[in-house]
């Protein structure tokens, strides 16, 4: 799995890494974890817009016929009067599988 990571129009790209729970059954979910990404300069001016896009790699219960799925998930960062951060999220049709 690989993902990339865009806000106020700053990206960064991770390289690719696996969770460490092996085979995720259908209907079943699992956490990726990774270091806190930086964006240098911080976002000042809010709301502000990005996108998020995961690249993976998935096969039957055997191993065989893997197919790589592209997701995108979209989402806006507010900044409240009292200084908290909120965002709204939607996910993006699929763009591409094979």
């Amino acid at each position: 799995m690989s993902l990339s990571v865009t806000l106020a129009n700053q990206g960064v790209t991770s390289g690719e890494f696996e969770s460490g729970g092996g085979r995720i059954l259908p209907g079943a979910s699992t956490v990726f974890w990774r270091p806190a990404l930086s964006l240098n300069p911080p976002v000042s001016n809010f709301p502000a817009n990005g996108r998020i896009r995961f690249e993976y790699d998935y096969s039957d219960e055997f191993g065989s016929q893997s197919q790589s799925i592209t997701d995108v998930v979209e989402y806006t960062v507010f900044r409240g009067d009292d200084g908290s951060y909120m965002s709204n999220w939607w996910t993006v049709d699929q763009l591409s599988s094979s």
